[in-house]
């Protein structure tokens, strides 16, 4: 977790798996081992997907954050993906929806390619649905999917 990028759930995910190459890799290239000094720490206390999500929880909508924080629905919503992937719970709220703008026929395919592919990664989403919901629908769709998910 001392690798930029790398948070909690990146770590439990594919750890073991990395270090394991990685050892591998360095063992065979007699490459010892470095301790690397971080320059921040991995707490989330202080970041502001932190504040947005705790925010987003408390009732503020997503339009009352983006002018709070000055910012575009997509970072709103970007955020609150990342509170929800450091593993904190989100309300659900209708107000996520407001911003769909595909037909509910494309926001069931898309809810139900999210079920088959996970919610890591757009692109198998995008490909599995041929390019027929774009980039910032899916992120919006991928938050109403993993909001979905936590009550079940």
């Amino acid at each position: 977790m001392d690798i930029t990028g790398v948070g909690k759930v990146k770590a439990e995910r594919y750890g073991e798996i990395f270090l394991g190459l990685i050892q591998t890799f360095c063992k065979n290239k007699n490459l010892p081992e470095k301790q690397k000094v971080t320059r921040r720490s991995k707490s989330d206390t202080g970041r502001r997907y932190v504040f947005v999500g705790e925010a987003y929880n408390a009732g503020e909508s997503v339009t009352a954050l983006m002018k709070r924080y000055n910012v575009t629905a997509g970072t709103i919503l970007d955020h609150l993906a990342r509170f929800i992937a450091a593993g904190n719970r989100l309300r659900k709220s209708s107000d996520l929806r407001q911003f769909i703008k595909v037909s509910p026929e494309l926001q069931q395919a898309a809810l139900a390619a999210f079920r088959s592919n996970g919610a890591a990664y757009l692109r198998p989403v995008y490909d599995q649905l041929r390019g027929q919901v774009d980039f910032e629908q899916l992120k919006i769709l991928r938050l109403v999917y993993l909001i979905e998910a936590q009550s079940t």
